[in-house]
């Protein structure tokens, strides 16, 4: 079953709604939340033996979301940064071990 079974569903959410929408999302997963201002925001939560952050700007150029995603793991030293820019249209992903 498709989660978006029709596309023509897909409706622009306002920032205020958007937040609420992420907050509402991550919040089970990552229950620290940090205002770091100019529209962005930190989630981190446990993730096994290591932490998971995710980096959100609601406030980004054209309208555009932009996040980054972060899992580190430190008994392993085990490293991933994940960064999404729709802006700019690239994705880049960096592992360590």
């Amino acid at each position: 079953s498709d989660l978006l079974p029709d596309k023509n569903n897909i409706r622009p959410a306002k920032s205020p709604l958007l937040r609420k929408l992420v907050d509402a999302a991550l919040k089970p997963l990552l229950p620290e939340k940090e205002k770091q201002g100019g529209g962005n925001f930190l989630y981190s939560g446990p993730l096994g033996s290591g932490v998971a952050s995710v980096w959100v700007d609601f406030g980004s150029i054209m309208g555009q979301i932009c996040y980054g995603v972060s899992v580190t793991n430190t008994p392993h030293t085990i490293r991933m940064r994940l960064f999404r820019s729709k802006v700019c249209g690239f994705s880049t992903a960096v592992g360590t071990i």
